[in-house]
């Protein structure tokens, strides 16, 4: 069969295949989504965006969600390079669900297609393609992120690696423009893959040439890599820049918890017709199960080349065969604690570490001989003494630059906090151990056969990665492995806290492990017949499909809203906001495809004060509406069955029902009311002296201008407060407290009052703060100050008395502030 109908016939099974799993799907292609109506709705959304408005402008950056705040687009991926696919589709059809349903199916085939050409280029077998094709567009770690369409969406980096091994055989240039835009694309679809793929390629470079000397061909890459990058400077720029005005930043915490554990390789996804019940050491994100064909064809192909090695090589097997012998024996008892007593020893293991890592540690020293010892037994101890010194030199000079290189971040840590901070001092010896490890491998190693063995690296790459996912505190059935792993380095780079599923590197082992695949069914099929061959090929194919078989799931999509052409151009409000991820989810994708800004929204952050519109909603209080109704007329439309809500709604001044359906009911009310202030106005008083009813040792903390301080008392209680005192009486209006960071704190009913000479107290503001709070919390995010407004009046002291309890949260003041509210008097 011809190449080209080898490529044909190959979609033609994996379009086939896909069909099928998708068949439900297909059925109500433009009124379900595949999965759920989770992330695929958000991201249904932002493609649409995409495909109608133009990149990397303000107006592309502010995605119609989370109304008012900026830059929303940056709360969530961009995913530019999936636009390359569902823009055509959604300018074909005018329908986004549409759009983001083929796009899914279509990720099956595209991958398949692309792996395909990757393993044909380096095997020159159209069976070894079609396997390998199948292993990655099929492998089971796909099922377990359905709802990921950034995460299928990897037929780029086959592309890519393709492109590099074209330039490796060629040196022609095309190929390397060809990598840079696969590079690009891979990374514009999903932020993960920027790094993680990001890192591959790196290894790709380091083993095919760093190590044999190519630098000038390294140079050429690396300036290309230089090159794509150019368009994502100002994409991330512009999200570092928003993330720093909102204070995003995911907790360390999050990072562990969506780390992979060691025992992850034996947990399916749910959504796998044969190994859904396999969840052996599953957790958040942890399903990495890598199907067992590929694993048997990895194994098969070991063999089998291991049989054609030369005589010097197979000098190496029987000492290779008893350390991984050894090696196997002890990772098979890594689940439980053991001991075993051979008089005169006593060998025990009290956890899964021990074990494990003697296990590990003989498994590359095995893996190490089998390689090492071809390059060992051709060389003289003469060669082997001056790669010895060149390491010594070679290492001296890498320590060198590495002191240089850290001097000179931490000098420029001041203005460019994102590039190093002094606080990173703390990672320069572990730095430093890794940076010496690789220069002396780079000195004392070169591949041993010409060129590099292209299944060795997958073989390592799948290694490698499958580490990474791991996180930065690796573990094993749940026990600590290492107090930091290989993944706590990459947290070093800027942005890399963004990133919080180091689970998701596993994708990068199954397109290892589908390479591995390809080779080892070149190896299997090279000198058998076309029958043999085509049974054996065809036995694979079938095992990897049943591996990674699925049915993708058709969730059913919220009904349309009753007018939505009465919506366009206007500011939507949809309730209930914030508690129901459905309602969220619908608002923000009608308002991309209806023309429209919505105050909902739902992405992969939110901005600070989206809980406190969360917690007016499920009150149902007016304060919703404090910020948006003094600025122009507002829409609303309600859930049926919220009944409080739509009470609230209906008790507005000139609330007017526009429309309703069995499901929705939409409202427009009238510009109305005066703007809750979210800044001071008038003179700012001195304060001389504070006094509260406790921790008066913190009261300090609310006048030093640093709001990641704070005094606090709680659980609130009524009977707390504090009192200022501001020297003289003057004219007061406005009370200024700020939470800072501690935006949970906030009193959940509070009295102000007001004295002159400190015995006559008189009312000045008494209420819920509730609208105060998200007005203040929407135009200062950080500093989070809330401006508490009465009449002026004058007065020395300034009283703030809490009016209700709340048994979880404390009260906090990060900074305090009086003002006189308006002119002196």
């Amino acid at each position: 069969m011809s190449t080209p109908r080898a490529l044909l016939a190959s979609a033609l099974v994996y379009a086939a295949a896909v069909a099928w799993m998708g068949r439900h799907l297909l059925a109500s292609l433009a009124t379900t989504i595949g999965a759920d109506v989770g992330d695929p709705v958000l991201v249904a959304a932002i493609l649409a965006w995409n495909a109608t408005t133009l990149p990397w402008t303000d107006a592309w950056f502010d995605f119609p969600a989370f109304h008012p705040v900026a830059d929303a687009l940056t709360f969530s991926e961009h995913f530019l390079g999936a636009s390359v696919i569902a823009s055509p589709l959604y300018w074909l059809t005018g329908d986004s669900i549409v759009a983001y349903n083929v796009t899914l199916l279509a990720s099956y085939v595209l991958t398949g297609l692309a792996t395909f050409a990757l393993v044909l280029r380096l095997t020159g077998s159209r069976a070894a393609a079609f396997v390998a094709g199948t292993a990655f567009a099929f492998a089971p770690y796909r099922a377990a992120h359905l709802p990921h369409l950034q995460v299928n969406l990897v037929f780029w980096a086959p592309l890519a690696l393709l492109s590099l091994h074209a330039y490796l055989d060629t040196r022609r240039r095309r190929w390397l423009a060809l990598f840079g835009a696969a590079w690009l694309l891979q990374g514009a679809s999903n932020g993960y893959f920027l790094v993680f793929f990001s890192v591959l390629v790196g290894c790709w470079i380091l083993w095919f040439l760093i190590l044999p000397g190519r630098w000038r061909d390294a140079g050429w890459v690396a300036a290309t890599l230089a090159l794509a990058a150019l368009p994502l400077v100002p994409i991330l720029a512009r999200y570092f820049s928003a993330h720093a005005v909102y204070g995003f930043a995911r907790n360390p915490a999050e990072i562990v918890a969506f780390s992979a554990d060691l025992s992850a390789v034996a947990c399916a996804s749910r959504h796998l017709e044969v190994w859904g019940g396999l969840s052996a050491g599953c957790a958040a994100e942890g399903e990495l199960f890598p199907g067992v064909v590929v694993l048997l064809l990895c194994a098969a192909g070991a063999l089998s080349s291991a049989r054609q090695r030369d005589e010097r090589s197979r000098a190496a097997l029987v000492p290779s065969a008893v350390l991984a012998l050894a090696a196997a024996v002890m990772l098979a008892v890594t689940a439980a604690t053991w001991s075993a007593s051979i008089p005169p020893l006593t060998v025990s293991a009290s956890s899964v570490a021990k074990p494990l890592w003697r296990g590990l540690g003989l498994a590359m020293l095995a893996v190490a001989w089998w390689t090492a010892a071809p390059w060992v037994l051709r060389r003289q101890p003469a060669a082997i003494a001056r790669r010895l010194r060149r390491a010594v030199s070679g290492t001296m000079i890498a320590a060198a630059a590495y002191f240089l290189a850290a001097a000179l971040s931490v000098a420029v840590a001041g203005p460019w906090r994102w590039i190093a901070q002094p606080a990173d001092l703390a990672h320069i010896p572990s730095g430093l151990a890794v940076v010496l490890l690789v220069a002396a491998i780079a000195a004392l190693w070169r591949p041993w056969s010409s060129p590099p063995s292209v299944p060795g690296f997958y073989l390592v790459g799948a290694v490698i990665t499958w580490v990474l996912t791991w996180g930065p505190e690796p573990a094993a059935w749940g026990e600590p492995l290492l107090p930091q792993g290989p993944y706590a380095w990459l947290m070093w780079l800027p942005g890399m806290d963004g990133l919080r599923v180091p689970a998701r590197f596993w994708m990068m082992t199954a397109l290892c492990l589908s390479v591995v695949a390809g080779c080892a069914t070149r190896a299997l099929v090279r000198r058998r017949g076309r029958t043999a061959s085509s049974a054996l090929v065809a036995a694979a194919a079938a095992g990897l499909l049943l591996d990674g078989w699925t049915t993708i799931p058709a969730a059913p999509l919220l009904p349309p809203f009753p007018q939505p052409g009465a919506l366009r151009g206007q500011v939507v409000l949809t309730l209930p906001l914030g508690s129901n991820r459905d309602v969220d989810l619908a608002a923000q994708h009608a308002a991309v495809t209806g023309g429209w800004v919505s105050i909902n929204g739902y992405s992969g952050y939110e901005p600070p004060h989206y809980d406190r519109l969360r917690r007016a909603s499920d009150a149902a209080s007016p304060a919703l509406l404090a910020e948006f109704l003094p600025h122009g007329d507002l829409h609303v439309v309600i859930r049926e069955n919220w009944n409080a809500l739509t009470n609230m709604i209906d008790s507005q001044p000139g609330a007017v029902r526009v429309a309703a359906t069995p499901h929705w009911r939409q409202y427009r009310i009238p510009r109305q009311g005066k703007p809750v202030p979210h800044a001071p106005a008038g003179v700012r008083r001195p304060i001389a002296s504070l006094a509260a009813s406790c921790s008066g040792e913190l009261l300090p903390l609310t006048v030093d201008g640093d709001a990641a301080t704070r005094w606090h008392c709680g659980p609130q209680q009524p009977s707390q407060e504090m009192t200022a005192d501001l020297g003289s009486a003057s004219a007061v209006g406005q009370v200024v407290p700020a939470l800072g960071r501690f935006a949970t704190d906030y009193p959940r009913q509070l009295r102000v009052e007001t004295s002159v000479d400190g015995a006559v107290w008189e009312p000045a503001w008494d209420g819920s703060l509730l609208a105060e709070l998200i007005v203040g919390q929407i135009h200062d995010p950080l500093g989070n100050r809330y401006v508490v407004t009465f009449p002026p009046r004058q007065a020395r002291y300034v009283r703030l008395r809490l009016q209700s309890s709340d048994n979880v949260w404390y009260w906090s003041i990060a900074e305090l502030e009086v003002w006189s509210g308006g002119r002196e008097q």
